[in-house]
């Protein structure tokens, strides 16, 4: 009941657009042919034994209540056949009410949801005529404005466009003096970069040549000093020959002095005992002259390895003395070479860039050239954007200043708008007072149909309910 209170509560400019849509259904009074079927239905005990509901056997005669009885039963029968006629009576005099009352209040709240809508179109097309009524109106002050400030409007638009063509026309001439310029630029730095080319070649060719010397003598001293390297290594392999094998002979001498001292004290043992053997004797003076020999040998062993070994040394040194006169000439000629190389470069480099800075400076120009012409095309292109803009409000000024009867035409047009516009309002508020009486005066059956909608929901919920839970059970 408060959400229908709410609904009948709302403000009458609204139109009611959320009423579901309910079909017409008959709700009118049913006919005595459809009727019928529910008298037909209170009378099944007609038909019915409710007294003896056995059946009897089949051998036995049928049991027959005495004529006081049967006079009971047909008295009760007439009794239940008057109540439940009087009940049919009272359910369709109920039903046929509540029909009745249905029905008014499905065409209640029709009849408010049209005149609400009828309102609501009404007050659409009152601020749709208040909107062009306000566009004319700023129209016709505009043309006004410009009618009455004609003269001045036309010098001054006049004068800026003069002002803006000769701002354009000298924008265009100073891009062809520059892009004529930039021309001249761009071929006389071609032709630099050519005489810079010609003129740095030979110092070019004599870099590239001073560069191949010092590269050659670099590696010619590697390979002398490579060699020089495997000299030094060969002298000491031969002084280290040398000395292992004078060294050698040398152990030999003393080892042949050894044996010879020993024979010789032996000898001298034997020469002094007169007992000693005879053929002692003659035997160790021949082992002494024997060893004396070895000793000889032994000494001209060490005399001709000296000899043999010594040259070797020599040869061996000669070389890495002649190497290391080769290297140091080697190493005078790279150095020099690479300082004449050095110096072939610095004087390259210091002519290259001057060549450098001469054409960069060219370009720089150019550049400028170039710059300069981009911001001349932007300045044009936004005078000619101007001139456009300006040339739009000189037209539209003698536009009006020659359409005077437009003006006119605008004038009657605003007053019999506003004309339109007070009457549709007068209607607007018309339609206002005539949706509230008539949500006033519709108010209880507008209630009364609601709130049967809302049992039907109820008892459709609750029958739900009951059988779900039955079948669950």
């Amino acid at each position: 009941m408060d959400e229908q209170q709410a609904f009948e509560d709302q403000d009458v400019a609204e139109p009611i657009d959320d009423f579901p849509q309910v079909d017409e259904v008959n709700l009118t009074k049913p006919s005595e042919d459809e009727a019928e079927p529910i008298e037909a239905v209170a009378e099944p005990h007609e038909d019915v034994d409710f007294v003896n509901t056995v059946e009897p056997p089949l051998d036995e005669a049928p049991y027959e209540l005495p004529d006081d009885e049967e006079d009971v039963v047909t008295e009760e029968d007439d009794e239940v056949e008057v109540a439940l006629a009087r009940a049919g009576e009272n359910a369709a005099a109920v039903a046929n009410s509540a029909s009745q009352s249905l029905k008014e209040g499905l065409e209640a709240v029709r009849n408010v949801r049209a005149l609400s809508r009828q309102h609501a179109d009404a007050r659409a097309q009152l601020e749709n005529l208040r909107r062009e009524l306000d566009d004319a109106m700023e129209i016709l002050d505009h043309r006004v404005e410009i009618e009455r400030s004609f003269d001045q409007i036309y010098e001054q638009q006049t004068t800026e466009i003069q002002a803006t063509r000769n701002a354009i026309d000298n924008a265009t001439a100073d891009m062809a003096s520059l892009a004529a310029e930039r021309d001249q630029l761009s071929a006389r730095l071609t032709a630099l970069r050519a005489e810079n080319e010609e003129a740095l070649r030979p110092y070019k060719n004599l870099l590239d040549t001073a560069k191949g010397r010092a590269d050659d003598a670099a590696v010619a001293l590697a390979d002398v000093r490579r060699a020089v390297k495997a000299a030094e290594t060969q002298a000491s392999d031969a002084t280290r020959k040398r000395d292992s094998r004078v060294s050698a002979a040398n152990r030999a001498v003393d080892n042949a002095q050894e044996r010879l001292r020993r024979v010789q004290t032996e000898l001298d043992k034997l020469s002094g005992d007169p007992d000693a053997p005879i053929t002692a004797l003659p035997k160790m003076r021949d082992e002494l002259v024997t060893e004396r020999a070895h000793l000889d040998d032994a000494r001209e062993e060490v005399e001709k390895v000296i000899a043999e070994t010594q040259q070797a040394v020599e040869e061996a040194q000669a070389r890495l003395f002649s190497l290391k006169q080769t290297l140091e000439s080697a190493e005078r000629v790279a150095e020099d070479t690479k300082r004449e190389a050095s110096e072939r470069r610095e004087e390259y480099d210091r002519l290259y860039k001057q060549a450098r800075a001469a054409e960069e400076e060219i370009n720089n120009a150019i550049k400028e050239r170039t710059a300069s012409i981009a911001q001349l095309a932007k300045t044009r292109e936004e005078a000619e954007k101007h001139l456009d803009a300006l040339q739009i409000v000189l037209d539209e000024a003698i536009d009006i200043h020659e359409t005077p009867e437009v003006t006119k035409q605008l004038r009657d047009r605003i007053t019999a708008g506003q004309a339109e516009l007070e009457r549709q309002d007068r209607e607007v508020k018309n339609l206002a007072q005539s949706v509230k009486h008539l949500r006033e005066s519709t108010r209880g059956k507008r209630i009364l149909f609601f709130a049967v909608i809302a049992a039907v929901v109820l008892v459709a919920i609750l029958l739900i309910w009951f059988f779900a839970t039955r079948s669950a059970r």
